[in-house]
């Protein structure tokens, strides 16, 4: 309650910033899932959000070697 309003406006301070952060790394598991091509776990993601964010954390999709360097990969130019 505002009962105690400093310990009231220090909770709503700590919750924002904790759903801002929650929210960035959710947007970040959703670029790089899609940048895997894991669509399993991408719609899974959004439908299940923290727990699968909390899963995805540990035990998560790892990216293969051809999207850890691309540049790798890549033809040579021809001359």
């Amino acid at each position: 309650g505002i009962g105690n309003l400093p310990l009231f406006i220090s909770g709503i301070v700590l919750y924002v910033l904790a759903f801002v952060a929650f929210t960035i790394g959710w947007i970040g598991a959703l670029i790089n899932l899609a940048r895997l091509r894991e669509w399993t776990w991408f719609v899974l993601t959004i439908l299940f959000s923290v727990v699968c964010l909390i899963v995805y954390l540990f035990a998560g999709p790892e990216a293969s070697p051809t999207l850890k360097n691309p540049q790798m990969y890549e033809m040579p130019p021809e001359h």
